[in-house]
């Protein structure tokens, strides 16, 4: 309905709150289809930075009633902040995830990793040959790739870093 009247800007406040996984995603594809395709500027005020993250390509972030930050999405979020490699523990190799981040110190790799998590954080600065170092670190623990990403700063690291 908001929508009909051809708007050049429709604000939506917590569009996706109380919604159920696949209709949160529906409404999420609705909200970019409208922007891109009809040419509707679409405000979102949320605090799921997450979905922010997946469908705006501009940013405000205020606390307390004053600006911390602005800007396209990608700009304040960044260059890539090091790889993310999320593994999946197989039953027969019960220390499959500790073999990988071993075996990458062990080829002089800083390796992050919180007890019990399945994810490895590896800093910006690593060597050119590191997908290869990754590759086989992985297939020699047993261990299954889950995802291998670049991990950039998220709206959430940047409402962190404001001071109290």
């Amino acid at each position: 309905q908001a929508i009909a009247a051809d708007p050049q800007l429709v604000f939506l406040d917590e569009p996706t709150d109380g919604l159920d996984p696949l209709a949160r995603d529906e409404v999420l594809t609705l909200i970019r289809q409208v922007s891109e395709e009809y040419g509707i500027h679409v405000m979102i005020s949320s605090h799921l930075l997450e979905e922010v993250e997946q469908i705006c390509d501009n940013i405000v972030i205020l606390n307390a009633g004053k600006l911390v930050a602005a800007g396209q999405l990608d700009k304040l979020t960044g260059e890539s902040t090091g790889l993310e490699i999320e593994l999946i523990a197989i039953d027969d190799y019960p220390n499959s995830i500790e073999d990988v981040q071993m075996a990458l110190q062990n080829a002089g790799i800083k390796v992050l990793h919180e007890p019990d998590s399945t994810i490895l954080r590896i800093p910006d600065g690593s060597p050119e040959l590191l997908p290869d170092l990754i590759r086989d670190a992985v297939a020699d623990s047993g261990a299954r790739l889950k995802r291998l990403e670049h991990r950039r700063r998220s709206l959430e690291d940047i409402i962190l870093d404001v001071p109290s």
